[in-house]
């Protein structure tokens, strides 16, 4: 019988595979990751152990800083975007030219509220 974090993981590649119609695999993390053909490559990381109504969908390095960009105008539109997105989180990354990681979280459940 598949562990907990297996069949949550499951669960969320046949949301992708059905409703999406883009396939879909899970890694030995036990996060699914899928490819948009015009968006990129996504990841769902999941923690079905300690948290199973929590979950992030990741489009690492979408934006490529190197493109024009100058590094402080893009830290401030990202540092502006987080502060009025809830839960979203836009990351500049230092060590590679400045990419770009986006993310959103979203924890299902009565008690949870996100930012205002």
């Amino acid at each position: 019988m598949p562990s907990p974090g297996q069949q949550l993981a499951e669960l969320y590649q046949r949301v992708v595979q059905e409703e999406l119609g883009l396939s879909a695999t899970i890694d030995e993390q036990e996060s699914v990751l899928f490819e948009h053909p015009e968006l990129g490559t996504f990841f769902i990381g999941l923690n079905a152990a300690k948290m199973p109504e929590y979950m992030r969908l990741s489009l690492p390095g979408f934006f490529d800083a190197s493109q024009g960009v100058a590094r402080d105008d893009l830290v401030r539109l990202c540092n502006h975007l987080n502060a009025k997105a809830n839960l979203a989180t836009l990351v500049v990354h230092d060590g590679d030219e400045g990419n770009v990681d986006a993310w959103v979280r979203r924890r299902s459940g009565s008690g949870f509220r996100g930012r205002r």
